[in-house]
């Protein structure tokens, strides 16, 4: 309903313009501004973005698997990245010592 504003307003106007022709009233325009919805509806939609953001999650941490996987890289593995490998204020990352 939310995403569909401009739809809504175009077939509200409709009806009202089917309503008034009879009396010479054109309504020139119709824009749904506030939408107050009840509690249910507030706790639906939430749960549907939160659900949208843990898909986001997963789909972020498998493409990142999935590269570290090519590369051969391992969360725990930052020590062994190649030395160009840079970090806060440039600064080149050490080896670890073998």
């Amino acid at each position: 309903m939310l995403a569909e504003r401009d739809k809504l307003n175009a077939d509200i106007q409709e009806i009202l313009d089917q309503q008034t022709d009879a009396w010479g009233i054109k309504v020139a325009n119709i824009e749904i501004k506030d939408i107050d919805l009840n509690e249910n509806m507030a706790r639906a939609i939430a749960k549907q973005a939160e659900a949208e953001r843990l898909r986001r999650e997963k789909v972020i941490n498998v493409r990142r698997d999935n590269q570290d996987e090519k590369t051969g890289r391992r969360r725990g593995d930052f020590w062994l990245w190649p030395r160009s490998t840079t970090v806060r204020r440039g600064r080149k990352q050490p080896r670890p010592h073998a």
